[in-house]
């Protein structure tokens, strides 16, 4: 490999560590073109951008604004004149990045680099427009301006300006969509994943109480080559979770990151007479049941970090056995990541039961054993349980990681890590 950055930009890492060694070789055998240049419109005068375009004039482009064009007097603006000149070297564009507070501002955007869309390879929309219920009818279509093909492999975007412009995101390999309160028609989400035959990893997230009887449709969408799912719903309970996984067919999913704090919520709300172990034992195994009709090539699950530590023991405790007529759920499974807590209670729980789960499926032939195991958001300070212990699960799970919060990046799993 002549030039070691060239190695992270293939791997999707768009923002390598820029050790200034590395950046002089690449600069001497490359022309610096395999080390990005991040635009910030918001902060970079005119002549600060053509002068580094001068001396890096084969670089790549990450372009981003940050309430930059939510006020009036945006066209007179300093960071717009920077906008079009960058606009002007739209065959280096990489990843654009959109935080407005407006839709306008958005929209004011979108239009103004149109003619470079179909060469960016990843677009990020957010803003606080976003917690609005609108229509997806309100999104501008992003018609191609060019005969290039879509270059557009990652997007994370409102689901309105999918909708709108299929053709720019047919190519997708990575999708995070934000939905909305309520759809204009019922088949509009399905329609939208069915025109993305390549996609491998689908993230569906929104933060307002779903209408639902707006997205039941009898209409599905195959997505034969999805591998990672994830849901993120402040509002989630078991209408949601089943009207929205009835939407899609996705019998290859290896990993499912699940959030269910909002689906224990409405749980316990709903209160009952018996048993509470009792109770909440049936409710685990059936949300898992579920799942495992729904993900039968499952692999890998990842758990969001939860409020109360009995879920994720009384979770895990469901897999260390058979169900009636010694039926193993989630047979493939051989990878899990969750918050090992922070209490010492707690901690011992956990790993007791990791322990339980690992012994019980290296015990039976026809299913995985656990291989991997990761624990997320602990520091030094916060790890109460002793080597011994960690050892003991090591014994059976050789690949067990322990990771800082820090060390998650939070667009690689949403709010998990963030």
């Amino acid at each position: 490999m002549i030039c070691e950055a060239y190695g992270y930009v293939e791997r999707g890492l768009w923002d390598p560590p820029q050790k200034t060694t590395h950046r002089k070789l690449c600069d001497l055998l490359c022309g610096g073109e395999h080390v990005s240049i991040a635009v910030h419109v918001h902060n970079m005068s005119p002549q600060s951008f053509s002068k580094i375009m001068r001396r890096r004039g084969k670089a790549q482009l990450n372009v981003s604004t940050s309430w930059t064009f939510s006020t009036s007097g945006r066209k007179d603006s300093q960071a717009f004149r920077t906008f079009q000149d960058a606009v002007q070297f739209g065959d280096r564009w990489r990843t654009l990045s959109i935080k407005e507070d407006t839709k306008d501002a958005v929209d004011f955007v979108l239009h103004h680099c149109q003619s470079v869309l179909t060469q960016v390879r990843g677009l990020y929309i957010r803003g606080e427009f976003e917690d609005e219920s609108k229509e997806t009818k309100s999104w501008p279509i992003l018609a191609s301006t060019s005969s290039h093909i879509p270059s557009m492999r990652v997007a994370k975007v409102p689901l309105g300006c999918v909708a709108y412009s299929r053709c720019l995101f047919q190519h997708l390999t990575s999708l995070c969509v934000r939905l909305p309160e309520k759809l204009d028609q019922p088949e509009n989400l399905v329609d939208c994943l069915r025109n993305l035959a390549r996609l491998k990893r689908l993230t569906l997230l929104a933060s307002a109480r779903f209408d639902l009887g707006s997205y039941r449709t009898g209409k599905v969408a195959s997505m034969p080559s999805l591998e990672e799912l994830e849901l993120m719903f402040d509002d989630l309970d078991m209408d949601v979770l089943t009207c929205m996984l009835s939407c899609i067919s996705c019998q290859n999913v290896r990993k499912y990151i699940a959030h269910f704090d909002p689906l224990f919520e409405h749980y316990e709300d709903s209160g009952s007479s018996y048993d509470e172990t009792q109770k909440s034992r049936d409710f685990a195994l059936n949300l898992w049941s579920f799942l495992g009709e729904r993900f039968p090539a499952l692999e890998d699950i990842t758990l969001g970090m939860q409020d109360r530590f009995s879920w994720d023991e009384e979770f895990m405790s469901i897999l260390t056995e058979p169900l009636d007529a010694g039926r193993w759920l989630f047979s493939r499974l051989s990878s899990l990541t969750f918050h090992l807590g922070e209490g010492k209670t707690e901690q011992q729980l956990k790993c007791s039961t990791l322990l339980r789960l690992a012994v019980a499926r290296a015990q039976e032939e026809n299913i995985s054993d656990i291989h991997s195991v990761t624990i997320y958001g602990l520091s030094d300070m916060e790890v109460w349980l002793e080597r011994s212990e960690f050892d003991a699960v090591r014994f059976y799970i050789p690949n067990l990681y322990i990771e800082r919060t820090d060390y998650r990046s939070s667009w690689t799993e949403g709010w998990l890590f963030g």
